[in-house]
């Protein structure tokens, strides 16, 4: 299974992490393809993504995983360099939830997780699950680690915090139902012939072009 990571929909294309509605259209038409073989992924409760991805979601029939950072849903203490676009409130994430997409925990302050203590990093994890199944009234038993930091101790704490997966961003293939999801974060401009060729080369080799 190939896993797509993207961040922001809209129409700020200065910022690596922010795609053009048009450009994630024709993504879409190219991932309906392989139906069984790619899944879609979002990081960070952008507001694009609610108010430009989830029509093009639905216009191609794609469900998708929406990780979620605590922090910032309310725009509290959003960390330097990730204040490039708004955020999405609880209204709009339990919109995602009754159009039939998951939700997954990005964390609650959207810090590396090398940065916190083993302990830090079971609230972080245990709290995030928590508000978010709470305000969603789903299960919430993904994680994505914050910049994709992941080792020993943090697999280890993401199972004892009650998740049954958890998304990387090392690129590649994953078999269906393992533990540590590989993902391909796809930034901008992602010229549509480009996007083409890496999935191709992703599916088949699973490396990038």
């Amino acid at each position: 299974m190939l896993t797509l990571c993207y961040h922001d929909i809209d129409f700020n294309e200065k910022n690596p992490w922010v795609l053009h509605p048009a450009t994630l259209a024709k993504h879409f038409e190219i991932v309906v393809k392989y139906p069984n073989d790619i899944q879609v992924t979002f990081d960070d409760n952008r507001l694009g993504c609610y108010s430009y991805a989830r029509e093009i979601l639905e216009h191609y029939g794609i469900k998708a995983q929406f990780y979620i950072c605590i922090n910032f849903v309310n725009s509290t203490k959003v960390p330097t360099g990730e204040n490039y676009s708004e955020f999405m409130l609880w209204d709009h994430i339990k919109g995602l939830v009754t159009d039939g997409h998951k939700v997954g925990s990005h964390g609650v302050t959207h810090t590396r997780f090398n940065l916190l203590t083993p302990e830090q990093q079971i609230v972080e994890l245990v709290e995030s699950r928590i508000r978010i199944e709470e305000h969603t009234n789903s299960t919430c038993d993904s994680f994505a680690s914050p910049y994709g930091y992941i080792d020993g101790t943090v697999c280890r704490n993401v199972k004892a915090a009650g998740y049954t997966t958890l998304a990387s961003t090392v690129v590649g293939t994953s078999p269906v139902g393992t533990f540590m999801v590989k993902r391909w974060a796809v930034k901008s401009p992602a010229p549509v012939d480009m996007f083409q060729r890496n999935i191709e080369s992703l599916l088949s080799k699973g490396t990038l072009v």
